[in-house]
């Protein structure tokens, strides 16, 4: 059933104001991911080194196993770099990815 094909007048005003939110949702969902601009190799690598520290700092590994780590951690994220390249990404989430002081405020960046 579509919105031009039902009389939203004949509906409770809850009902009502719940079916045009829906019939906006998809058209505003496609706005939201048409903003922000294509990453570059550069944007894509600070998500990856910020999540690289983030991650190290929550291992709390030995002082001598820092760069092994590190370099285990990066070796991991290498292809979530390559897939990053040219995908959208907005200032707001840059600004976050920089803000972030734990893995899971880093992912929040992202949903």
């Amino acid at each position: 059933m579509t919105l031009e094909s039902q009389d939203l007048r004949a509906l409770p005003p809850s009902h009502a104001a719940l079916r045009l939110v829906r019939a906006a949702a998809l058209p505003l969902a496609f706005l939201a991911t048409a903003c922000g601009h294509p990453a570059t190799e550069a944007e894509c690598q600070l998500v990856v080194d910020r999540n690289v520290e983030l991650q190290i700092k929550a291992m709390s590994a030995p002082p001598g196993d820092v760069e092994k780590e590190k370099a285990r951690v990066r070796a991991e994220m290498d292809p979530m770099l390559k897939a990053c390249v040219g995908r959208r990404i907005t200032d707001k989430k840059l600004g976050c990815v920089k803000a972030a002081q734990s893995v899971k405020e880093l992912d929040e960046c992202f949903r």
